[in-house]
């Protein structure tokens, strides 16, 4: 099917069945990272989990560095994109990532010897470098798929990933190797992910390489890459100044928080991973991207509010039992409604922050992303610094919060003139009612009520009515992908 020329009926079918898809499959995902998570934290505790976890967000920014947008870029690209850009993106990001990683295995070195000197935190984050290369190839046969919509197979082989990582990771924690154990879980997960999408794409990479075509995949690619360089600061946050400012207990806190937020970010996820093909469809025609913009802001802030209220009101009486003697349970609510709050404001940017990507605003994302990147690093540091050891992790979180406010102001005005005004009436309401739930067990169950209040006024009910019609009316309707 000729999807440039499809129907608007027929494309939103095949989104709104995909994200079926992605939510059930992450769904599988959650129910696995929950119990997988709490098994392994409550064996490791604080110290361990937030030693691991500061190395992780180095990989994860090396990950973003190392794609240099290449696998946006496959995505994005039009339906009779040649085989041959896809031998040429994975060549690249071989070669790129053996020098990448042999570079930040030397800055580490040097880091860890004067900066973070935490035990660990060296030998962590080198073998995941380490891993580097083979990670990047992945996103290859990855967006292979991801162009066809065929997000069965990718959350799949997601799903397997998680559950390697701790069939792996856990039976060797228990016997005593700590660190070492969250490693080798580490490795066999990523090794899932490699196998998992090559054999699933059936590709088979051949020999190619040209300078201009990659001349002009690249200068597509690191416009829109840099931004996320900026912006991906916030994951060397917590190795740089959390762990050696605040301590491997806090960082151990803040990376449990932050693990659960995106264990239940399920709308975030399918959001964010299936607008970029489904927007770059329906790119030239701005009322039906406009539309599609505002759905999926809604549906997300929706998805992702109901899943941190619930977590919160069950975690009062599920933390203790789940993380046992080494884990202070009330330590985590404050910071875990903190960051549900900022997540929720940040899901909705991101749906416009796609919409600009495919819209090649790039630069746009690059100066809300400087914007970010600014403001974190001067606020984070100054109250991280000044404000007691106890607090520090509280000064972290409000720098975080406060520096995302120009970055969202900065895309709001930009698409506003790019694809037009968004309509925020509902996500405002939703998101009021929801910030209500979310602070009520630490302010007063009288929020409770105002939430349910908001949740349950006529225009949310008509809204929700609406989506759940639509979303029930494809969920079975497989073959939609086969069109």
């Amino acid at each position: 099917m000729d999807y440039e020329s499809a129907p608007s009926g027929t494309l939103r079918q095949k989104v709104l069945q995909g994200s079926l898809y992605l939510m059930g499959r992450q769904g599988a995902s959650v129910v696995i990272g929950l119990i997988g998570m709490f098994l392994l934290t409550r064996i490791v505790g604080p110290g361990v989990y937030g030693v691991y976890t500061a190395a992780l967000g180095v990989f994860n920014y090396l990950i973003w560095v190392g794609l240099m947008g290449t696998h946006v870029y496959l995505i994005r690209e039009r339906q009779d994109t040649p085989k041959e850009w896809f031998h040429l993106a994975f060549w690249w990001l071989l070669f790129w990532g053996i020098g990448l990683s042999a570079i930040v295995a030397i800055t580490l070195l040097l880091v860890g010897h004067y900066w973070v000197r935490t035990g660990g935190f060296l030998l962590a984050s080198i073998t995941m470098c380490a891993m580097l290369p083979l990670s990047l190839i992945a996103y290859v046969p990855a967006a292979q798929l991801e162009r066809e919509l065929n997000y069965r197979r990718v959350a799949l082989i997601e799903a397997g990933s998680t559950l390697t990582l701790y069939t792996i990771a856990i039976p060797l924690a228990l016997i005593g190797h700590g660190l070492l154990a969250l490693l080798a879980g580490f490795i066999a997960s990523q090794i899932w992910l490699l196998v998992g999408f090559f054999f699933a794409a059936r590709y088979r990479p051949a020999w190619y390489w040209e300078g201009g075509q990659l001349r002009t995949m690249l200068g597509y690619s690191i416009s829109q890459a840099a931004s996320r360089w900026i912006y991906g600061v916030r994951n060397l946050a917590p190795s740089l100044l959390v762990l050696p400012l605040a301590g491997e207990a806090a960082a151990g806190y803040l990376a449990i928080t932050d693990r659960l937020i995106g264990i239940l970010s399920v709308a975030i996820y399918t959001t964010q991973r299936i607008t970029v093909p489904a927007f770059a469809r329906i790119q030239d025609n701005l009322p039906r991207l406009r539309r599609a913009v505002n759905e999926a802001m809604q549906l997300q802030t929706l998805a992702l509010g109901l899943f941190f209220v619930g977590f919160v009101l069950v975690s009062p009486y599920a933390l203790p039992r789940l993380l046992g003697a080494k884990w202070d349970p009330s330590l985590i609510l404050p910071l875990f409604v903190i960051l549900a709050v900022r997540h929720l404001l940040a899901a909705l940017f991101g749906v416009q922050g796609s919409a600009l990507y495919v819209k090649k605003e790039n630069l746009t994302m690059l100066y809300a992303n400087i914007a970010f990147a600014i403001t974190f690093g001067l606020l984070a540091t100054v109250l991280m610094i000044g404000l007691p050891p106890s607090y520090r992790l509280y000064g972290y979180l409000a720098a975080e919060f406060i520096a995302h406010l120009p970055n969202y102001l900065i895309i709001d005005r930009r698409i506003r003139k790019v694809i037009g005004s968004p309509d925020y009436r509902i996500v405002a309401l939703w998101i009021g009612a929801i910030t209500c739930l979310l602070i009520a067990p630490l302010v007063s169950w009288w929020f409770s009520l105002a939430g349910a209040l908001l949740l349950l006024s006529p225009p949310s009910r008509r809204q929700i009515a609406q989506h759940y019609k639509e979303l029930r009316r494809y969920r079975d309707r497989e073959t939609l992908f086969d069109e």
